[in-house]
């Protein structure tokens, strides 16, 4: 079934992965070339901006289970991975053992 979950202020979003709780993530254009990730929880739920002051650019590429969101977003001027994981947002997956890729494309449980 197809649902429309909205989109920021410009308009445009695109969801990008879906867990099995059905929670959605992506990104959504908050201005003119600019974007911010989102997450959303379901029907009557409005998209959730999980971006922070410290990043712009942002864009959610995976959730899991436990709701671990992945994605790359702009720190400081380069684009790098992130975790988000209960409100804060870790950045530098590529800087973490075992990574070597700056974009984060899934994650797993």
């Amino acid at each position: 079934k197809i649902q429309d979950i909205g989109a920021f202020a410009y308009g445009l979003g695109y969801g990008y992965a879906i867990n099995n709780a059905g929670t959605v993530v992506g990104e959504s254009y908050v201005a003119y070339r600019q974007f911010d990730a989102f997450l959303w929880t379901g029907p009557g739920s409005p998209m959730e901006d999980i971006g922070g002051a410290d990043f712009f650019l942002s864009g959610a590429n995976s959730i899991n289970s436990s709701n671990q969101i992945v994605g790359i977003a702009q720190f400081d001027g380069n684009a790098r991975g992130y975790l988000w994981q209960n409100g804060v947002i870790h950045s530098c997956l590529a800087c973490l053992p075992g990574r070597r890729s700056p974009s984060p494309s899934t994650i797993t449980v």
